[in-house]
């Protein structure tokens, strides 16, 4: 082939492959290459022909010839990086950007794709220098503002990625992916409202991105829009069908309407699309728990280990776990895990692997120690942070029930099994012909679920005009204060909701997609009082004045809560610690719960087979506690019984 052929051939191939014809420029290269076989821009252009079609491997070795017939090229060496990085050698793909920009300092290109790299290695600080330095050879470049967006979400400077995302869509209205990206910063920002437009914006530029679909949904589900996330994530796997992360929030959010069955297929078919999914596996044992199939449940419940988002680490004792094997003669160490509730209703099976022949050892949160070192069976109780005695197996509370096989009909559900000790002097003295009754509205705010769980104090003010009924609140943390604003709260709940007096929106805080729900409420530090304060509040000359006892002061931990409620006929409390200690003290227990319940309360049942003592009143629809109340305030009126 003549030099003047050659050129002309050159040409018409490097003109089919910038239309996107690459049936038509392949067969020029390689015609090329049979002249010329160490033809530097034939074997160059070749390989990225073969890069654009997926060819990565034989794309990275045709680029590195071409490197060889003329290594001062930093456009070869650029194009190798990118053909390297498709394949995952992210360190190889950055030397050949440093390569190239050695060879030109000035090449952005190269610069943008050095700081994906670095991001993707997670260099962030080195990442942020790469696209700070091409901003400055181009700051009107909306790509390289995205990316500097991507740079400053993952170093979590949120506000600062969303102005940078801004900044892209300013420079180039139609970047569908800024506006997208935009939409993800909003919403950690929680502009959940700004957040949906964004996504909206993305849709209508692009309408075949799936990403823009699963982020919407993501807003929606924290709107409490259910059905309106689930139609979005639905979309999102119509366009994209191995998006696992919608997979897994689709059925997260038929799961928080009560949808179980369709809730669990979503679930496996996210496990089965990715086996390593922690996340899916981890809601598939929520939500599997919740349907009462307990086989299954125990099993994938062990993933939440490898969640990153899980709120306790796994403990590493230099000893092995035990397995479930007899432990007869053997000492075990049970530690505690998760929230102060999960504590209190798992340590049960301490008492039954003492039955079984084991010396048990629990080590638990100081605040409990006390009051666990009652617990039937328990040798020896350490307060977490406190040297350990010798022991041979540990285990993690809740991984007992899965250890010991437990099934819905084979819970070990004996009450009670906590003995605190008797407080002197008592926080309060009995009364003749009435009923002692303790009340707690709200869970700890560190609880993901708290916006769902806990109730404005107002809302449970109607039962505090239940006829012969004295209240106690053993309301503790920041809602203790609630009692302060008694008198007018007492006021609007009389009033029922009106337009003047609306009740407080179900929505009003969310949390995020696949958060577990967790209590984090603490006891705050005190001496015990025996002038245990009260408040009163005047609800109008036709109505008894309502007295509720704060005992927040007195209860100081655990042992003092129980001895407390020892002393009271019955407990109303939201889903926290308090249920569980209530209920393990073998107390008369009515448990307030929301719509989609925590997975120990299961679904549609009145009772809980984890207490026999327990009554629950449910949400029959989200977010209306009012229905809740009054049935509550029903049954305390129909009599002295509890």
């Amino acid at each position: 082939m003549t030099p003047p052929a050659l050129t002309d051939t050159l040409q018409r191939a490097l003109r089919h492959h910038q239309a996107g014809q690459f049936a038509q420029a392949e067969p020029l290269y390689r015609e090329i290459l049979r002249a010329q076989p160490r033809h530097a821009d034939a074997l160059h252009l070749l390989g990225v022909l073969a890069h654009q079609v997926g060819q990565h491997a034989p794309a990275a070795d045709l680029i590195r010839q071409a490197i060889r017939e003329n290594p001062r090229s930093a456009g070869y060496h650029c194009n190798l990086g990118e053909a390297l990085r498709a394949l995952g050698h992210l360190d190889n793909a950055a030397r050949s950007y440093e390569t190239a920009l050695q060879l030109q300092p000035d090449y952005l290109e190269a610069l943008i794709n050095l700081a994906t790299v670095r991001k993707a290695q997670g260099r962030l600080a080195d990442a942020l220098a790469a696209c700070e330095h091409a901003l400055r050879l181009n700051p009107r470049h909306a790509g390289i503002h995205n990316n500097l967006g991507n740079i400053l979400r993952a170093q979590n400077r949120t506000a600062e990625a969303a102005a940078a995302y801004r900044t892209a869509v300013q420079l180039r209205p139609d970047y569908a992916d800024a506006h997208c990206n935009l939409g993800h910063a909003l919403r950690d920002l929680r502009d959940l409202d700004a957040a949906a437009t964004s996504y909206e914006t993305a849709q209508r530029l692009d309408p075949a991105a799936a990403e823009s679909w699963f982020g919407l949904g993501n807003v929606r589900q924290l709107q409490d829009r259910l059905a309106d996330a689930a139609a979005c994530f639905r979309r999102a796997l119509e366009l994209q069908p191995g998006h696992v992360d919608a997979r897994l929030n689709l059925g997260l959010a038929l799961q928080e309407q009560n949808l179980l069955p369709a809730a669990l297929e979503h679930f496996r078919h996210a496990v089965a699309q990715r086996p390593d999914y922690s996340e899916a596996h981890f809601n598939l044992a929520l939500a599997a728990l919740a349907a009462g199939d307990f086989a299954t449940g125990w099993r994938e419940y062990e993933w939440r280990w490898r969640c990153k988002t899980f709120s306790t680490a796994p403990r590493d004792f230099g000893r092995p776990l035990w397995d479930g094997a007899n432990p007869a003669e053997k000492t075990i160490l049970l530690h505690a895990e998760q929230g102060w509730g999960d504590t209190l209703q798992f340590i049960r099976y301490a008492t039954l692997l003492a039955e079984r022949g084991a010396t048990v050892l629990a080590e638990v949160p100081p605040q409990l120690a006390r009051l666990i070192a009652t617990v039937p069976g328990v040798a020896q109780v350490i307060a977490r942070g406190a040297p350990l005695p010798a022991f041979d197996f540990h285990a993690p509370l809740m991984s007992l029930p899965g250890l010991c096989q437990t099934t819905p009909e084979t819970i070990p559900a004996r009450v009670p099994y906590l003995f605190p000790p008797p407080i002197s002097p008592a926080p309060f003295t009995r009364t003749a012909d009435q009923r002692h009754i303790g009340l707690v509205w709200a869970g700890g705010t560190g609880h993901q679920k708290d916006h769902l769980r806990s109730l404005p104090f107002a809302t449970v003010l109607p039962l505090l005009h239940a006829p012969n009924c004295r209240f106690f609140s053993l309301q503790v943390g920041p809602r203790a204060r609630d009692l302060d604003a008694c008198e007018e709260m007492e006021r609007r709940a009389l009033l029922g909701p009106t337009a003047a007096n609306p009740p407080e929106p179900s929505n009003a805080r969310r949390s995020t997609p696949c958060d577990d729900r967790r209590e984090t409420c603490e006891h705050p530090n005190g001496a015990l009082r025996t002038d245990a304060p009260y408040l009163t509040a005047q609800s109008s000359p036709a109505r008894a004045t309502v007295t509720v006892t704060n005992l927040s002061p007195h209860l100081t931990d655990f042992a003092i809560t129980a001895a407390v409620i020892q002393q009271l006929d019955l407990v109303i409390t939201v889903d926290t610690a308090v249920a569980h200690l209530a209920g393990a003290l073998g107390k008369t227990v009515w448990i307030l719960l929301p719509f989609a319940p925590d997975w120990r309360w299961q679904l549609d049942r009145p009772d809980s087979p984890w207490y026999p003592n327990a009554r629950l009143f449910r949400q029959t629809t989200r977010g209306d506690w009012y229905s809740v109340i009054d049935s509550v305030r029903r049954e305390l009126a129909t009599g002295p019984s509890v």
